[in-house]
C-alpha cells in the first residue's frame, strides 16, 4: 500500500479521541508500572502532544491515521520468529539480554490459553527492577546470577544465546510453558531478588539478614559479606548456597547451617587469598567453574553438596590453597596497589582489635612506613647500603591508619622516630604495635615483619576441611 491509497482503507485501530482513558489503555495496555522506559517515553510522548495548539494536535492525529503504514510481518511456522525480532531489533537500538530473554519466554505462551500466567510471568520480570532499580545493569547482573545457578556457566558476551541453548536442552517433565512460569517464577521471587542485592551491594538494611546463616568469625557475616561484595566472579555461588540455607527445611537447617558457613568462609580466603598473591586479580580464570559449581550447589539436595573445598582445589589456579605457598609468596611480594595493601592490612588487625570494624575501611589508608618519595630517604640511615626503592612495596613496610592521620609533611617523614609519635597515638592497632615493637627501621625488620604478616594472613583467611 502506497501513502496516496490510505483514504481507500479502514484503519484497524479506531481510538475514540473524546475518550482519554480508553485512548491510554489502547495505546500503553493494562500491564506497564508506573516506572521504567515505557513509562519514560509515553510521558514524552504526552509532553510533546500537550505542548501542540489544538489545530496542530488534530491535524497530527489525522496524518498518524491516515497517513503512517503500519505493517504486520507474518513469520512462517518453521522460521524461528525469535531470531528475526533480534535480526530486525539489531538494526535500531539494541535491546539488552533482559528484554531478549523476555522476549523468548514470553514466545512459550499462549495469549489464548495463558493469558492469566502472562500477567503473572511479566510481573516476575518486572519485580526485579522495582527492587534493584532500573539504573545500570543491576537487573541484569542479577538474571545472570541467578540463572547460572540453574544451567551453570553464561558468557557475559552470550548470556542471551547461552540461556537460550540452556533453556532448550533442559529437562522438563510438562509443557514447556510450566517450565517457563516456574523458571520465572523463581527469578521474580522477592526473596531471592534481594538476597542478591545483600550480596551485590554489601547493604545489610534489609529483613532479609535475620534469615541468614551466623558466620563463626570476628566480625561475622558482615565482614565476610564485605570482602566478596566486590568480587562479582564469587556472587552465583554465593547466592547458591545462601539460597539453599534459606530454603533449607527446620529439620536440616542447623546443619545445612554449618556446613553453608563453613564454604562461605572457604570462599572468601579463596577469593581474598587469590587477590593478595596476584599483580592483577583476573576473575576471568576461575569465573567459569565457580559458576558451574553454583549450580551443582543450587540444584543439590544433601549436604554432601553444600561442600565446595573439592571444587576449590580443583580449580586451584593462583596456588593459594597450601598454607606453606601463600606464606612465601605473601612474605616476598610487593604491594604497589594501595587498595590491594588496604584490603590485606585491615583485614589483618581487623581480626586482632575488637570493635575497629567501626572505624571503616573507608577511614582508613595505607601508610609507607619507609616514605614513598626518595625526598624523604636521607634520614632513613639504615638504608644508607641498600636501594630504599627495593623495601618500599614490601608487605612488611606498611601499616594501616585512619586518613586523618596520614600526613605527607617533610617532618611526618623525616626519619622513623619521627613518624613513631604519630603511629604511637593511632586509632589502628596495628600502627600502635609498630611503635611499641620497633625502636628502628631497616630490611632486616621489613623482611621479619612481612613474614610475620603472611602467616597471620593463612590464619584469617583460612580453608576449613582443607586436609
Amino acid at each position: 500500500m502506497v501513502l496516496t491509497e490510505a483514504p481507500r482503507y479502514e484503519a484497524r485501530i479506531k481510538p475514540p479521541k473524546g475518550d482519554k482513558t480508553i485512548y491510554s489503555r489502547l495505546i500503553r495496555g493494562d500491564d506497564i508500572g508506573s516506572n521504567g522506559p515505557l513509562t519514560a517515553a509515553w510521558n514524552k510522548i504526552k509532553q510533546f502532544v500537550r505542548d501542540m495548539s489544538g489545530q496542530r494536535r488534530a491535524d497530527f492525529f489525522d496524518f498518524l491515521m491516515g497517513k503512517v503504514e503500519i505493517s504486520v510481518l507474518t513469520i512462517p511456522s518453521d522460521v524461528d520468529a525469535n531470531s528475526v525480532f533480534e535480526t530486525l531489533n539489531a538494526r535500531g537500538t539494541s535491546l539488552g539480554h533482559v528484554d531478549l530473554i523476555r522476549n523468548w519466554v514470553l514466545s512459550c505462551f499462549s495469549e489464548v490459553k495463558d493469558g492469566t500466567r502472562l500477567n503473572t510471568v511479566h510481573t516476575n520480570f518486572e519485580n526485579a527492577g522495582n527492587i534493584l532499580g532500573a539504573k545500570g545493569n543491576k537487573v541484569e547482573t542479577y538474571f545472570r546470577c541467578s540463572l547460572q545457578c540453574r544451567y551453570g556457566f553464561l558468557q557475559k558476551k552470550r548470556f542471551y544465546r547461552d540461556f537460550r541453548e540452556a533453556f532448550q536442552k533442559a529437562p522438563r517433565s510438562g509443557d514447556l510453558s510450566d517450565y517457563a512460569y516456574e523458571l520465572v517464577g523463581g527469578l521474580g521471587r522477592r526473596d531471592s531478588i534481594e538476597l542478591y542485592r545483600i550480596i551485590s551491594s554489601g547493604n545489610l538494611d534489609s529483613n532479609l539478614v535475620i534469615h541468614l546463616p551466623r558466620i563463626p568469625r570476628k566480625g561475622g557475616f558482615t565482614v565476610l559479606l564485605r570482602e566478596l561484595q566486590k568480587y562479582k566472579v564469587s556472587h552465583p555461588l554465593c547466592f547458591a548456597l545462601l539460597h539453599r540455607f534459606m530454603t533449607a527445611t527446620n529439620g536440616t537447617k542447623p546443619e545445612v547451617e554449618k556446613e553453608v558457613g563453613r564454604s562461605l568462609r572457604n570462599l572468601a580466603s579463596f577469593i581474598m587469598r587469590g587477590v593478595f598473591v596476584t599483580s592483577q586479580f583476573r576473575p576471568s580464570r576461575i569465573e567459569e567453574p565457580l559458576a558451574n559449581c553454583a549450580r551443582d550447589v543450587f540444584m543439590g539436595t544433601d549436604i554432601q553438596s553444600l561442600n565446595i573445598m573439592g571444587e576449590l582445589r580443583n580449580n586451584d589456579k593462583f596456588g593459594v590453597i597450601s598454607d606453606t605457598a601463600f606464606i612465601r609468596r605473601m612474605t616476598d611480594i610487593e604491594m604497589s596497589n594501595n587498595q590491594k595493601a588496604l584490603q590485606y592490612l585491615y583485614g589483618i588487625n581487623a581480626h586482632e582489635q575488637r570493635g575497629s570494624d567501626a572505624l571503616k575501611i573507608r577511614g582508613c589508608s595505607v601508610e609507607h612506613v619507609l616514605p614513598q618519595s626518595s625526598t624523604h630517604w636521607s634520614g632513613w640511615t639504615k638504608f644508607a647500603d641498600e636501594d630504599p626503592a627495593a623495601w618500599v612495596y614490601r608487605t612488611g613496610n606498611l601499616v594501616v591508619i585512619s586518613q586523618r592521620e596520614n600526613q605527607s609533611s617533610a617532618g611526618f617523614n623525616a626519619n622513623f622516630a619521627a613518624k613513631c609519635n604519630t603511629l604511637s597515638n593511632s586509632a589502628l592497632l596495628m600502627a600502635r604495635t609498630v611503635a611499641a615493637n620497633y625502636t628502628e627501621w631497616s630490611p632486616a625488620v621489613i623482611e621479619k615483619r612481612s613474614k610475620q604478616l603472611a602467616k597471620a594472613a593463612a590464619r584469617i583467611w583460612k580453608f576449613h576441611g582443607a586436609e
